[in-house]
């Protein structure tokens, strides 16, 4: 056994790798392709000591039973060993054939060319390389190219649409069994009390005609510091309990139904306007909850009764009535966007609910795309505050009351403010508010205005109590004789009254008119109509360059391991050049 195991050893090590390709299959292939002359003679012999050695594995040797059961076990051991060896090498030869078949059955360009074009399914493309008459594939090559230049002309004006970014507004009009009501603020044009000035340091101004300010040179005796300052012009605005003398809300959500809920000051908040004048916000939700309606018309509403007393007020204006601002909780109210009521008329304000969602970025709306100092919510409003005070702080150096950041910056005195900060609020370029975006999600309130002059004959007894919203004139009534108190109801009482007329919200959405979904279909339609091709025809083309790719890589893949094999040929033929020299 051990002289058959040294015989088939010397056979394996004189294999070389060209033999082993030969070793297709256990069943003798390789045998089969010696008998039938397909070996070449150069590889008969080493073939030969395959086949003899693989016959000493697969013999039973006649003398293993003489021998001790462990030199048997080792005997079995070295054949199985020899065995898994050999279907190794048959491996390795089928994997090194098969890709020597791919190397010699590489396609030329031309061929993977030829053979994409007889399957693409691009139209009218197989025409122009079919082998027909010139002419005809002169016209199908001129109608591709057409069409190729017309597909791509469209394609243009495609992409240039998308880029722009059109987007449509969607208006709906959507029925809703309760409506929030809004935030209602007010601010006197004649905000400042004469009784008050004259208590307060601000009276040597007054007294010369200086307040309220106009940016007249005053005396420096009269200088006070922004804190002082601001805490006089406090002291010497009128207080919404001076000002109000009615104030009903009217909603059936009420234990009285339909009976009027009287509201007084400690339902408004105090603000202050751009020019640092006081003003009172109805339903604000600072310190109370949102007020709602599930029911319209007047009967359902919230009326309003304030006596402006004119006589005892600073006419810093040629008009008298009251600013009112209609907005949502979360709005900043700005005085440029109410409207002005006069005295001596009833207001009949109809309200009407309007919310709008805009686009963001890229979108020409670009809305909410700016990040505010102090706020995290942005908001146009805040926006517009904020470059304002930023504005004044650059030419002025401090700051207005309406902004309470930054804190470092100090409130501008009595000279700053005459001098530099109102001529700044008054000068305050409103372009600029233009780069503020707008909100991206607002809502807004519609009004319509009616009006009728109050109490034009007021009347006189016992009826006049019977009306509770006019129980304040009764009063006046008392000091008053019928003339006296029709005038000063002309010069001095205001009335205004909010209400729904319909429970309904009008939603305006912004949606993009032309997104990338819909420049997908209008690619492929154009593509399919012009062109005949698809998606797909596009894989194709990279079907085509990847498969074109592969075989070139083959291809030089093969030529570099010929080259390596004819440099060995080259060195093994010098070599025994050398030693036939040498002998």
């Amino acid at each position: 056994m051990n002289r058959n195991w040294a015989v088939a050893r010397v056979a394996f090590n004189t294999a070389t790798d060209k033999d082993l390709e030969l070793v297709d299959k256990e069943d003798g292939t390789s045998q089969s392709r010696q008998e039938n002359g397909e070996v070449k003679p150069s590889t008969q012999r080493t073939n030969g000591n395959l086949a003899s050695a693989a016959s000493i594995f697969n013999k039973k040797d006649s003398t293993t039973d003489t021998h001790p059961a462990g030199t048997n076990k080792t005997a079995n051991g070295d054949t199985q060993r020899a065995r898994d060896r050999f279907r190794q090498a048959g491996m390795k030869a089928r994997l090194a054939r098969r890709m020597e078949k791919i190397a010699e059955d590489r396609m030329t360009i031309s061929q993977i060319f030829n053979r994409y074009v007889d399957n693409s399914t691009l139209h009218g493309f197989r025409f122009i390389f079919m082998k027909t008459f010139y002419v005809r594939r002169f016209l199908w090559f001129a109608l591709t190219c057409g069409m190729a230049c017309l597909f791509f002309m469209e394609l243009e004006k495609s992409i240039a649409l998308f880029y722009q970014y059109p987007f449509t507004t969607l208006s709906t009009i959507e029925y809703v069994p309760q409506l929030k009501f809004p935030a209602i603020s007010l601010c006197n044009l004649n905000n400042y009390q004469v009784s008050k000035i004259r208590k307060s340091k601000l009276k040597g101004l007054y007294e010369k005609g200086l307040f309220p300010f106009h940016g007249e040179p005053f005396d420096p005796g009269f200088e006070l510091t922004g804190e002082e300052l601001l805490q006089n012009m406090k002291a010497s605005s009128q207080s919404i309990d001076y000002i109000l003398k009615g104030c009903e809300w009217k909603s059936r959500d009420t234990a009285k139904t339909g009976k009027p809920n009287f509201c007084g000051a400690m339902n408004f908040t105090r603000f202050s306007n751009l020019e640092g004048q006081t003003c009172y916000t109805f339903n604000s939700g600072i310190n109370s909850d949102i007020l709602t309606l599930n029911e319209t018309g007047l009967n359902m509403a919230f009326k309003l009764e304030l006596d402006l007393q004119v006589k005892d007020s600073v006419q810093s204006l040629e008009e008298v009535g009251v600013n009112i601002v209609i907005h949502d909780q979360d709005e900043t109210p700005l005085h440029h966007a109410g409207f002005i009521v006069s005295p001596g008329f009833q207001t009949f304000v109809e309200m009407k609910v309007k919310k709008t969602e805009n686009l963001k970025p890229p979108y020409a709306t670009k809305c909410g795309s700016m990040n505010l100092k102090y706020t995290d919510d942005y908001r146009q409003s805040q926006c517009f505050i904020e470059q304002l005070n930023n504005e004044v702080i650059h030419h002025c150096g401090c700051r207005g009351e309406f902004m309470k950041e930054p804190s470092d910056v100090p409130y501008c005195t009595m000279n700053e403010t005459i001098h530099c900060l109102l001529p700044t609020i008054h000068h305050f370029d409103r372009k600029t508010s233009q780069s503020c975006p707008v909100d991206c999600e607002t809502v807004q309130y519609t009004t319509a205005l009616s009006y009728g002059r109050f109490l034009s004959s007021p009347p006189i007894g016992t009826n006049l109590v019977r009306n509770g919203s006019t129980a304040y004139i009764n009063e006046l009534k008392k000091t008053m004789d019928s003339s006296e108190l029709r005038k000063y109801i002309e010069e001095n009482i205001v009335v205004v009254q909010f209400f729904y007329q319909e429970m309904k919200e009008e939603n305006v959405i912004q949606e993009p008119s032309y997104d990338f979904y819909k420049l997908v279909g209008d690619v492929g339609g154009q593509l399919g109509l012009m062109l005949g091709a698809s998606v797909l025809t596009l894989v194709e083309f990279v079907d085509l360059f990847l498969f074109t790719l592969y075989h070139q890589l083959l291809r030089l893949s093969r030529k570099k391991k010929k080259e390596s094999e004819v440099k060995e040929a080259n060195n093994n033929n010098s070599n025994g050049t050398t030693k036939l020299m040498d002998t």
